[in-house]
């Protein structure tokens, strides 16, 4: 039990991290079509 601890928590911190990353990604590309469209660029 203890090695399925050790091996999964590192693993789900990762993921957790990527998921973070990528949804900030996502969010941040939503805000600058935002700035280009009131700037009256594509």
């Amino acid at each position: 039990m203890a090695n399925v601890i050790l091996l999964a928590g590192p693993a789900l911190m990762v993921l957790g991290c990527l998921y973070w990353v990528l949804s900030f990604s996502k969010e941040q590309a939503a805000v600058d079509a935002e700035r280009w469209k009131a700037q009256g660029l594509k």
